[in-house]
């Protein structure tokens, strides 16, 4: 991807395992994407309504997994990708002094950093631009956005090519796009099962992991494409899946 657009989201503050998630969209295909999705949600009864794992009432299950399975034709025909990473709050804090993190949030961002920039690199290594959606949330700091863009920004330099230009971010509702929303139920469905909730909402786990060819608490090695699951280990720390295919 040259020129990709990105939805970031997150699902799991509070518990122990936080999930970072995000769609890597070819901007060339990206008005193609959101009418597929948008035409999906018309003709299924979500007209006018924002999809949101948070939302998803035990009438609207099976349509929600209907929408989750869209991303893997999606991807056969836009080569758009999936990329998350997962951060077990018992063995890496997000308050961690010694990296800088004084507090919680300081740390919420560090890893937020961590998955983008990483997650760019194997999803577009090719990127000359990039445009990021991360999902808006109440920030304690009013200038976290634009530190995050300006750090985002500074290491994909370092990692791209050297033709690379510039990160834009913003701050995003995803009501404003299907893709979005997408990305919003992808991120919740991993973290359902890495913190081990139980509800109607394991009906669209369970089509993930159907298409996925795998449980979603297990990680894989980073060059695994379109969907991808990277467990955060600091150094020294073991892989934090049971099973996990990206183990050594």
């Amino acid at each position: 991807m040259k020129s990709p657009v990105v939805y970031s989201d997150e699902s799991g503050l509070g518990e122990q395992y936080i999930v970072y998630g995000a769609i890597y969209v070819p901007s060339e295909h990206l008005s193609a994407v959101e009418k597929e999705l948008e035409d999906y949600c018309q003709n299924n009864g979500f007209g006018g309504r924002e999809l949101s794992w948070k939302k998803c009432s035990k009438r609207e299950g099976r349509r929600y997994a209907e929408f989750a399975e869209l991303f893997w034709d999606l991807a056969s025909r836009f080569n758009i990708e999936f990329r998350s990473m997962v951060v077990d709050t018992h063995l890496n804090p997000l308050k961690h002094e010694g990296s800088g993190a004084t507090t919680e949030e300081l740390g919420f961002y560090r890893y937020y950093y961590l998955f983008l920039t990483r997650s760019t690199m194997f999803a577009a290594p090719g990127a000359k631009k990039i445009r990021l959606h991360v999902a808006d949330l109440e920030d304690q700091y009013q200038y976290r956005t634009e530190i995050l863009s300006k750090t985002v920004s500074g290491k994909l330099k370092e990692l791209l090519p050297g033709s690379f230009e510039v990160a834009d971010i913003d701050r995003s509702s995803p009501r404003d796009s299907r893709v979005h929303q997408l990305a919003d139920v992808l991120t919740g469905a991993v973290s359902y099962r890495l913190n081990g909730r139980s509800s109607h909402k394991e009906r669209i786990c369970a089509a993930v992991e159907e298409q996925l060819g795998q449980r979603l608490d297990e990680d894989v090695l980073p060059n695994v494409h379109p969907f991808n699951i990277w467990g955060f280990a600091a150094k020294g720390q073991d892989r934090w899946t049971r099973g996990s295919t990206g183990r050594a």
